[in-house]
Formats: structure tokens, C-alpha cells, sequence
């Protein structure tokens, strides 16, 4: 009963600025996984490894093509499987580092290359080997740090160097010792947050901003919750948005697992509610952007450890223009014009929305069904359609995206 009185007192302390709207899309393949790795590459989504339902870690890795709806199994990782490892991208090439196996955890870091679907191991990360690290990468760099082995956290920082093949010690994680925070970067600084200290007590949500050029830290504006650990974290052009994870209340509930959406922006520090996700709340999901749309799928929804937790097979779209738009636009408005429809429908956008380049058509399920140019033809033929529920993606020229839906009728 707990976990369920804490989410309605979730709602009530915190203002809901929309509502998002969220689509369910096919399957993740991993027949349902916690602890995963993600990352998104030249506008396709991975993702995979992670701990399975019988407690075995798990090599297996997938891509997902937002167009098709449908995901690709593509080349395992090497060796033995693992969860709770950490990721990043530079230069079009995927990075898992570290992690946990059936065994021990690991030092170990793969470069994924999704053009030749190959895995090729790089120099191990030099400190002690660990689980639930934060990491990120900022021009051209991988960073990794925090982390648990063997009933200890850490704050131990590194930078690893592609083109060298070298990890290098920078300066230690400026906040307590700590797993399962939080990792982002956004325009040029790499942000660790939240998380757990040894055993899940005590638990954070603090927020720390690495400079890489004065290899520095600086304390920022503190989560709005007491605590959270496990999220998931996906990042535009200048925000961040912080999906699910664990929120620690009762000490004798070791993790609730909560479905908010939180935006961080680094320009004005400031943490904003966004609203809710549909689907079970989780923690040690995988997700990534695509198209500036969120993605988030897999994970464990239960109140005791990673190892006992049920694992998820959903995946899910955020679909509003809310979310991830590159441009200056608030709050957009979207007519469609009848609607119900027939036959055609008139779009109208908010006045400020000069430019607008395409639309995209989606069906109750999430299919992508139709693809229209627009430019200054804003009448749309749906007369092919079957009858039934739509949504509709309207894009800028700008990236911005407008949402909205649509009933086709006879």
C-alpha cells in the first residue's frame, strides 16, 4: 500500500504543466530486462545486455528503426553478460563500460560500431571494476565515475580518449560517494546526480556540473524529490529530461518505483514536472532520443533489490511537442480541421510557426502509417485511411514538433 499512497502524494506536491502524450510502440525483444544499456546512434536506437528473469546476465543487442516501428537483432557483445553497465556515444560509435556479471563485475570497455555490427574491446577502465557507474561524453570524450563493488561506492572520475585508446584520472565526483545516479551532458558540460550511497542509504539528490576544460566541479540546483535513484535520462540540444527510477521514502521499503517525467534545463538551473509515463513505473530502464522524440522500455518494476525486481518488455514513445524541441517555440497550438474527418483534414498551427516541413501519421498502436510533405500545403488527404484513431506529428523546419489526433470516420 505504500508504494501506491506515494504516488498520489506525488501528484498533489508538484503543478503538472501537461499532460504528455505517450505511445505505445513494438516490444523491446529482450523478453523483458532490467539494468540495460542504451544509446542512440545516427538516428537509430540500441539497446540490450541486462540482467533477465532468471537472474543470468545477458549479452544480446538490438536496434531500433523508429520508422518501421521494429527492432533488429544485431551482433551480441563478446563475452560473458552483464547489467547495470554504463554508455555513451562519440563520433558515431557506441561505448559500454564496466558492469555487473553472474561472477564479479567488470573493468571491461567495448566499442560498438553499427555499421559493421561489430564489437572490438578497448583498454579497460582503470579504476576499481563496478556496477551502476554514471557517464557521459562531451566533444569527442567518454567520461565515467561513481559506482559500487563488493558493499563500497565511489567518486573516482575518468576521461577516456578514443583515438588513444587511454583512461585518464580527472578530478574526483565533488559529491558523497555513490551508485545508480544519474549521468547527462548538455552543450559542453556533463552533469552526475541523485543516486545512493552503499547498502541504499543514505540517498541523494544533489546535482553536479563537470567542466571539462577547468576539470571542475560545481554544485547546481538540487532534484525536487528527497531522493531518486535508477532513472533513466535522455537529452536535447539544451535540456535534460530525468524518466522513472526509485524514490526512497520508507526504510523498510528498499525501492518504490515511480513513473514521472522531470525536465532540467542548465541555462536557467532549474528542475519543471512535465507530467507522468503510462506505462508500470521502473528503474534500470533503457532509453534514448530519436528524431527529438523520447524513447524508454525494459527495466524492473518492484519493491526490493535489482535481482528479485519483474522485469519489463514495454516500449514507449513520447509523442509531444513539449518535449526535446530544438527551438525557442512555447506551447504551441495544433487545429485539425474537421475533425472527425471523412476524407481531408486542415491543419492550423499557432501563428508564431512560420515553416512547416512535414507530417507524420501514426495509428492507434504506434505504426507509422503516412508521411506528408507540407511547405504551405496544409490539407491533408486521409481518405485511404481505415477508419479509427490517429495521431499526428506536424515538424518545423526548425525541429520543433507539434502533436495532436485525429478520428477518421466513413
Amino acid at each position: 500500500m505504500k508504494k501506491y499512497l506515494l504516488i498520489a502524494c506525488l501528484f498533489i506536491t508538484h503543478s503538472v504543466h501537461s499532460q504528455l502524450s505517450w505511445i505505445k510502440k513494438a516490444d523491446f525483444p529482450g523478453n523483458g530486462k532490467t539494468g540495460v544499456s542504451s544509446f542512440s546512434i545516427n538516428n537509430k536506437g540500441y539497446m540490450g545486455l541486462g540482467l533477465d528473469s532468471l537472474s543470468n546476465g545477458s549479452t544480446d543487442w538490438y536496434e531500433y528503426d523508429e520508422i518501421s516501428n521494429s527492432w533488429t537483432q544485431m551482433s551480441s557483445l563478446p563475452g560473458i553478460g552483464r547489467w547495470t553497465c554504463t554508455s555513451f556515444v562519440i563520433n558515431g560509435k557506441g561505448y559500454i563500460v564496466c558492469g555487473a556479471t553472474n561472477f564479479s563485475n567488470v573493468s571491461e570497455t567495448w566499442e560498438f560500431d553499427p555499421i559493421a555490427n561489430s564489437w572490438i574491446q578497448k583498454s579497460h577502465f582503470p579504476g576499481i571494476e563496478r556496477q551502476n557507474a554514471a557517464g557521459f561524453s562531451i566533444n569527442g570524450k567518454g567520461y565515467v565515475g561513481t559506482g559500487y563493488n563488493g558493499g563500497v561506492s565511489f567518486d573516482d572520475f575518468y576521461e577516456f580518449d578514443p583515438v588513444l585508446n587511454t583512461w585518464t584520472q580527472k578530478s574526483d565526483f565533488a559529491g558523497s560517494e555513490r551508485n545508480t545516479a544519474a549521468g547527462f551532458s548538455v552543450g559542453g558540460f556533463g552533469y552526475i546526480g541523485m543516486g545512493c550511497a552503499t547498502n541504499s542509504l543514505p540517498n541523494y539528490n544533489d546535482l553536479y556540473e563537470y567542466d571539462p576544460i577547468a576539470n571542475s566541479w560545481t554544485r547546481k540546483a538540487d532534484f525536487p524529490l528527497p531522493s531518486l535513484d535508477a532513472p533513466t535520462c535522455c537529452v536535447s540540444n539544451t535540456d535534460a529530461y530525468v524518466l522513472c527510477g526509485y524514490y526512497y521514502q520508507y526504510q523498510d521499503i528498499e525501492h518504490n518505483p515511480m513513473n514521472l517525467v522531470y525536465q532540467y534545463n542548465p541555462q536557467n538551473d532549474n528542475w519543471r514536472l512535465l507530467g507522468t509515463f503510462p506505462g508500470l513505473p521502473r528503474g534500470y530502464a533503457g532509453g534514448f532520443a530519436l528524431s527529438n522524440d523520447i524513447y524508454i522500455g525494459g527495466g524492473g518494476n518492484n519493491n526490493f533489490t535489482i535481482n528479485t525486481s519483474t522485469q519489463i518488455s514495454d516500449f514507449w514513445k513520447l509523442a509531444d511537442g513539449l518535449t526535446l524541441r530544438i527551438g525557442s517555440v512555447k506551447n504551441p497550438v495544433l487545429s485539425i480541421l474537421p475533425n472527425p474527418a471523412q476524407d481531408f483534414i486542415n491543419i492550423e498551427c499557432d501563428s508564431r510557426i512560420k515553416q512547416l516541413s512535414f507530417a507524420r501519421v501514426y495509428n492507434s498502436s504506434g505504426t507509422l502509417i503516412k508521411l506528408y510533405e507540407l511547405g504551405s500545403q496544409t490539407k491533408l488527404d486521409i481518405s485511404r485511411l481505415k477508419n479509427g484513431f490517429y495521431f499526428i506529428e506536424v515538424v518545423t523546419k526548425d525541429g520543433e514538433i507539434i502533436d495532436g489526433n485525429f478520428l477518421k470516420v466513413k
